[in-house]
Formats: C-alpha cells, structure tokens, sequence
C-alpha cells in the first residue's frame, strides 16, 4: 500500500490539475470517503471476527477436552474392575479412585464453564454428563461391594460413555461452525466491498482503477487464500499451511486466528486418536490375560458359547484340551512369584506356537490353561494335541541361571461324546483331567462317555 499512497500524495500536489479537474477533485474526495468507510468496515469486521474467535476457541477447547476427562474416568473403571478381580487393592485402588474423581470434577467444571458462556446444545450435554457420572458412580460402587456385578455394570456403561463423548463432539462441532459461519460472513461483506471499489474505480477514473488495483491486489487475493484455507479445513485437510500469517495487518491477524483453529482442530483429531487407541487398549484388557497376553476366562466362556450355540451343520467338530500344571506352587514357594510369572509366560508362548488361526487358546485362572479347536482333518488328532502340550512343558524353564521345570495333566473331550451344551463340556474335561491327576505323572485322558 506504500506506493499507492505516495502517488496519490503527488497527485494531490498537482495545483492546476486540481483547478482544471474540479470533478475529478470532488471525485477523488469521494473516492477517498468510500475508502474510509471501506477501512473502517474493514476493521470492523476484523474486530467481530477475531473477538468471536476469542469467545469461542476456549469453549471448544472445553468441549474438546470433555471426551478426555471422562475416557480417563472409563479406562480407570476398567481397570479398577480388572484389578477386583485379581485383588489389588492398597495405595494403587486409592490412586484409580482419586483420579475418577478428579476426572469426574474436571469434567463437570467445563461443563459448567459451557452453560455460562451459553453454548448450544450445552442442555444435551449436562444431561448425558449426569446420565454417565450416576452410571460410573452405580458401576463404582458395584465394584467395591461384588466385583463380578461391578464388572458388568462398568460394560453396561459404554452406553451412557458414548452418548457424553458424541454429545460432546456435536457441542465441539457447532463452536467449530459457529466460528466458520462468521468468517465467511466477514469474508463476504469484505470481498463485495473490495468488488465496489473496483467497480467505481472503473467507473470513474484511470486513477481510481489503479487504486482499485492495488487495493484488490492487497486485500482480495489473501482473502481468497482465507477462504480457500478454510474450506479446506472445514473437508478435514489438516496438511497444508496457513499463509499470510507474518503480515502486522488485520490479514494477518485473520491468517492467525485460522491457524490456532487449524492447532485446536488438530489437538481435537489427536485427542480422538488417543481415545480409539484407549478404547482398543480397554478392549484388549477385558478380553486378555495381563500376565501372559492370552484370553482370559470370560473371553474364553464367550468364544466357547458363541462356537457352539451355532449351527453344527455348518461347522467342524470342537474338542476341548484343559491342562492343569503339575509341580507349579513348589516352584513359586522356592523362588517367588517371578519365577512363577516367568514359567507361565514362557509356556504361553509356547502353547501358542501349537494352534492355528481360528484356534483358541486361553489362561483360565492361576495355573490353568485351555486349548479349543476344531477337528477339520486326520491331522487334528486330539491325542496328537495332547502329547504335543506335554512335550512342550516338558522343557526346561531358564530363569536367572536355573532350569525350572513343572509337569501338566490333561483332560481331552470331543464335542460328539458329551451331550449338551458348553457347561457339560467343561465337566468332562474335569472330569478327563481329574483321571490324568491320579496317574501322579505328566499325562492326559481323552474322555469317555
């Protein structure tokens, strides 16, 4: 603009000009008005903008950080539910509580933070936040009273955790576009207001087109960037980079309050990724047992309901190999629960070099573990399968320069010899396994009906 300027000052300057070109006088005193109330309208717009921006940018990051807080408070429940189970209690069990606690206040603070900046759908929000907080606190103190029903109801409170995080993401999403919305409508009146100067200027005189000229040469085309910058934003494109920012006028100022949008956006995509990877942890932790990576019982009971509730016409025949360690507490009770901990990791992996995929494999509680597969060919031979798990307890168990060893007996029954459902085979393999127990060696029994 400091051309334009200088020339327009030269101009002025010119005395007989001025007489001569009387209108051409008044015209550029007129052009020079419209060009205040432009500049004005200008910083007008600027100002709107950027205090809507400042309004608004702390109540999305609010509802932006809503979704965290109570994901800690879930990933804490089950953990808490986990730890029940095992009997973890002491500094650790008080620890969990504090921070669902502390989550749970955090939570109800930006939620109350929203209500008084008066943001929309804030009503839907405090209803789905009180909705979760009844339900984890039922699921809380489930869980300290009978661990198996806490269990449950830390899983039946997916519901209400779901609803709050989406309710929070729309009240995220309207701040987002609320914003959006009076941008583009600052946008507008600029650019048509940048379209008029052109327009006059064509009109009027050479000089006021040159003018006109410059102005759209230094207005319109970073505000077409702008624009252009937040499309792409509002697609989701988060790659590119806000140009204009380096600028001291109210473009620049506009260029950086996109580019705190474009980090809030950003922090907002993060803070979802970290949620689906908590939410994949979670999952992983409820179905899996934290010592050895294999299924745990539940998981292990469901897989084995859902497998024979379906239709046997349409599958292979299942057999069920339950093994029960031999000679594991001495081991416990000579070198601690270290060396105990690394004889049960150590036959995990190797039992589940033993399966397929498709097979299923799990630690059933202490030093028990179950082998489920189906038998689609001569060379799924149960006994086969047995003899292999002996072999691989067999071998010795290297921990801190000592060779460990344990035994294993092994109950084996096929789903053809037992009549009924997944209960009676479980007792059959009890029953097989109690058999191979009294042989007071490392065995297996195949059940017989």
């Amino acid at each position: 603009m400091a051309e334009p300027r200088s020339w327009l000052w030269r101009f002025s300057d010119w005395s007989i000009v001025a007489k001569v070109m009387a209108s051409s006088l008044v015209t550029l005193v007129a052009l020079a008005a419209l060009a205040l109330v432009g500049w004005k309208t200008l910083q007008n717009q600027r100002v709107a903008m950027l205090a809507s921006y400042n309004e608004i940018l702390p109540n999305f990051d609010k509802a932006s950080r809503i979704a965290h807080y109570v994901s800690e408070v879930e990933a804490n429940l089950y953990r808490l539910a986990t730890w029940r189970r095992i009997g973890v209690g002491g500094p650790e069990m008080r620890n969990v509580l504090q921070s669902i606690d502390f989550n749970l206040t955090r939570a109800d603070t930006a939620i109350t933070q929203l209500e008084q900046a008066g943001m929309p759908r804030i009503g839907a929000l405090r209803a789905a936040y009180d909705d979760y907080r009844t339900s984890a606190s039922q699921s809380l103190v489930l869980l300290l009273r009978n661990p198996s029903l806490g269990a449950t109801a830390v899983r039946g409170g997916s519901v209400q955790y779901r609803t709050l995080e989406q309710t929070a993401s729309d009240v995220a999403r309207v701040s987002a576009e609320k914003f959006r919305a009076g941008a583009e409508a600052a946008t507008r009146q600029m650019d048509r207001l940048a379209g008029e100067f052109i327009f006059v200027g064509l009109v009027i005189a050479t000089l006021a087109m040159l003018v006109s000229v410059a102005t759209a040469r230094t207005i319109l085309q970073p505000i077409t960037n702008i624009v252009s910058e937040i499309d792409r934003l509002q697609r989701g494109d988060l790659s590119g980079e806000i140009s204009n920012t380096e600028r001291g006028d109210e473009i620049g100022r506009i260029s950086q309050s996109v580019t705190r949008l474009k980090v809030a956006l950003e922090q907002n995509e993060m803070l979802a990724r970290d949620r689906e990877k908590k939410q994949e942890e979670l999952e992983f932790a409820a179905t899996h047992d934290t010592l050895t990576g294999l299924a745990n019982r539940s998981a292990f009971d469901a897989h084995l309901n859902t497998l024979m509730q379906s239709d046997r016409r349409r599958r292979k025949q299942v057999c069920f190999v339950l093994a029960d360690l031999d000679g594991f507490k001495p081991i416990n009770d000579a070198y601690g629960h270290g060396a105990g901990d690394a004889v049960l990791r150590t036959l995990a992996d190797r039992y589940r070099k033993l399966v397929r995929s498709g097979d299923m494999i799990a630690r059933l509680g202490g030093d028990e573990f179950a082998l489920l597969f189906a038998l689609d060919s001569e060379h799924r031979d149960p006994t086969a399968i047995a003899r292999r798990v002996l072999e691989a307890t067999a071998l010795p168990i290297e921990y801190e320069g000592r060779q460990l060893r344990v035994g294993v007996s092994i109950g084996v029954v096929q789903e053809k010899d037992v009549d009924g459902g997944p209960a009676e085979l479980m007792v059959a393999a009890d029953q097989a396994l109690y058999l191979a127990k009294e042989r007071k060696q490392p065995w297996y029994t195949l059940y017989q009906p």
